[in-house]
């Protein structure tokens, strides 16, 4: 069932900042929940013709064979309540006639029975893979059924060939891949029969030209096609990959048709690509009125919420549609990817076992199961299972970057870069490829390389941290520090931020020659700390760093004059040897301090003769300079029997107190002198 959203999902908000551009503007985060949104009541009379228009879309598709949009057509119209339709106040002959003349309905031509008859005929050849027969039948026929069976046959036939070229070759390579010997034909076909094209004739125009990398005649071709007819989903998913920023969306939305199929379109664009987000929560609500049984949606509330990294409630969403479609395995690989992300290894395995026992021969299942061997580090069969995907289903992304994952582990970052490569060709608008590209000459050493495609990364998702610390470390690899500096502030504005940012900056700020200054080190350093204490991150992971970073603040804090904060630190190192010498340093002056304060507290002394230093009611007051530039005052009292100043020795709590603040450690030539000492008490 589907469910509305608790919280907008949208973490991208609008007027997003150009990622090319390097500077930390102030910007605006996530807008907050919106919980007062209320739904546009569905009518009964929009809720018939909507029923209608799905049928008559299962219908069209199934018989031009477009047979992944008739089952999405199909799955929303079971979602809409029947009790929705029903009302006796709409009167049938009034509700025929409006959703006959709607505009998003195409009114067919009529057709020639022997046509109709050689278009079954076709479609069963079709249904067998016998793509060439199916177009010989219809080779004497131009209607726009006819036509677009024809077309889509060829365009078929083209694609089962490359593949079956494609099935010897290693399939990272790049000079390997073949293309489809068909697309020039299909458009000079559709071409010439310009005039009489129908709306699914309009639709495959437009994805060949996306084929053939002709962006703008594929959009307004495939605009027309939902303009003529606004049911066919597959044409609204082709349109999709053609939006790549937020401004082309922008220009796109007023040329599409208005209703449902618009607001489904925006909402698969949230999911998959961050786009449409300020649209978002009153869509989601509205389509959960009209389809509140709709599988669908609740799919693309999982898909967004994964690709915004809220991975628990992701699979709240994935789980739940499990259980309502047990036998599906649509968005497995995704499901996948989240239970590798938080090593979940026992409910991947589950995953993995019953996707091969409903398909094995499936892409999503073998993505799936390479992933369960990856989370076992056996990257040879991992890959082997994404090679077989890749070669079930040729150019698929998933199985493209999750090769080159693979090739990152087993260090072989030239196929790595091949990989992500093509990965990229085929999905520029994947964020995921141009940061692989990244990640692969980043492990060349090649960082100059890297930041390009680090910042394309970034262009399609402006709020990913991860894309804009590895781009800050890329900089600081470069010795672009200033560059670096504005990555790794840039990257504390995004949502799912790691408490490693803080010790990032923290280190630029004491290492860098050009942006050196402890207190912003000191600050960011006290905030990676607290950052990990309260996130219960194990320091052991980070043992140098944490070292490192407590060391810094116990000096900095000391050289200040904060010896309370100062020994608060060195506690935590007090293992170490610096740690060690820290903390003798400390005690020194602690002790000290406190030998002043218990002297101050005695009646003063008899005054003394001036100039009579050696008198017995003397006392001297002296001031000494303690390690790390900190003075301290005290009051000493000679020895009984000096005699006029020769020969005095002070001793005491100040005059040791002095000597604790040596920083080799010597205390008057004794054996308990050494730091090794020290450990030995």
């Amino acid at each position: 069932m589907a469910r509305s959203p608790t919280t907008p999902l949208p973490s991208t908000p609008s007027g997003a900042p150009n990622p090319f551009s390097l500077t930390p503007a102030k910007e605006s985060l996530p807008s907050p929940s919106r919980i007062n949104l209320v739904p546009s009541a569905p009518s009964p009379l929009d809720s018939y013709q909507l029923r209608l228009a799905l049928r008559d879309a299962a219908q069209k598709c199934q018989e031009r064979g477009l047979y992944y949009a008739a089952r999405w057509a199909s799955e929303q119209l079971v979602s809409i309540p029947s009790a929705n339709s029903v009302d006796q106040s709409v009167p049938p002959g009034n509700v025929m006639a409006t959703a006959f003349t709607s505009p998003q309905l195409e009114t067919p031509r009529p057709v020639p029975q022997a046509e109709e008859d050689a278009c079954l005929l076709a479609l069963s050849h079709f249904q067998l893979k016998e793509y060439d027969r199916a177009a010989w039948c219809l080779r004497a026929y131009d209607g726009d059924k006819a036509l677009f069976i024809k077309c889509y046959t060829k365009y078929m036939s083209g694609e089962k060939r490359r593949a079956e070229q494609d099935l010897g070759h290693e399939v990272h390579l790049e000079g390997t891949r073949t293309t489809n010997s068909q697309l020039h034909d299909i458009a000079i076909a559709l071409q010439n029969n310009e005039k009489n094209l129908d709306s699914f004739c309009w639709y495959l125009r437009g994805m060949i030209y996306a084929r053939m990398k002709l962006k703008s005649k594929a959009q307004n071709a495939l605009v027309q096609s939902v303009q003529k007819y606004a049911y066919n989903w597959s044409a609204w998913e082709e349109i999709g990959t053609l939006v790549e920023t937020k401004e082309e969306l922008e220009a796109l939305i007023p040329r599409l048709p208005a209703g449902y199929m618009r607001k489904l379109f925006l909402v698969h664009l949230m999911a998959h690509r961050g786009m449409a987000a300020e649209e978002f929560s009153q869509n989601s609500v509205d389509l959960s009125a009209m389809f509140p049984d709709s599988t669908y949606l609740d799919l693309q509330y999982a898909v967004s919420y994964y690709n915004q990294g809220k991975y628990d409630r992701a699979l709240e969403y994935f789980e739940d549609y499990r259980e309502q479609e047990p036998f599906s395995l649509e968005y497995v690989d995704v499901q996948s990817h989240i239970l590798f992300t938080i090593q979940d290894s026992t409910k991947l395995s589950v995953l993995a076992q019953k996707s091969f026992a409903l398909d094995r021969y499936r892409p999503e299942t073998c993505i799936a199961i390479g992933n369960y061997f990856s989370t076992r580090r056996d990257h040879f069969r991992a890959l082997d299972y994404f090679q077989r995907a890749l070669k079930l289903r040729p150019n698929y992304v998933e199985a493209l970057i999750m090769m080159g994952d693979e090739y990152m582990e087993l260090k072989n970052s030239n196929a790595a870069l091949e990989t992500y490569q093509r990965a990229a060709d085929v999905a520029p608008h994947d964020f995921r490829t141009w940061y692989g590209v990244a990640k692969a000459f980043d492990m060349l050493a090649m960082s100059d390389h890297a930041i390009p495609y680090y910042q394309k990364a970034a262009a399609c998702r402006p709020y990913h941290s991860q894309t804009w610390t590895a781009m800050g470390q890329a900089f600081e690899a470069s010795g672009k520090d200033a560059q670096a500096m504005m990555c790794f502030k840039r990257a504390l504005i995004c949502t799912d931020k790691s408490p490693l940012l803080f010790m990032y900056i923290a280190k630029l700020y004491q290492i860098s020659p050009t942006l050196r200054d402890d207190e912003q080190a000191a600050f960011y350093y006290r905030c990676w700390i607290e950052e990990c204490r309260g996130s219960g991150i194990d320091k052991s992971q980070y043992y140098f760093e944490w070292e490192d970073a407590v060391t810094f603040l116990a000096e900095f804090y000391k050289e200040k004059g904060r010896f309370e904060d100062a020994e608060a630190y060195v506690h935590e190192i007090a293992h170490t040897e610096r740690g060690k010498a820290l903390l003798r340093e400390l005690r020194a002056v602690r002790d000290s301090r406190s030998d002043h304060k218990s002297r101050d507290t005695l009646a003063p002394p008899q005054a003394a003769t001036p100039g009579d230093p050696g008198s017995h009611g003397d006392l001297a007051h002296r001031t000494v300079q303690f390690v790390g530039g900190s003075t301290g005052e005290f009051w000493v009292s000679p020895v009984p029997g000096g005699g006029g100043g020769q020969g005095n020795r002070y001793f005491g709590a100040s005059a040791q107190g002095s000597a604790r603040t040596s920083r080799t450690g010597s205390r008057g030539g004794s054996g308990w002198n050494s730091p090794a000492a020290d450990d030995v008490r």
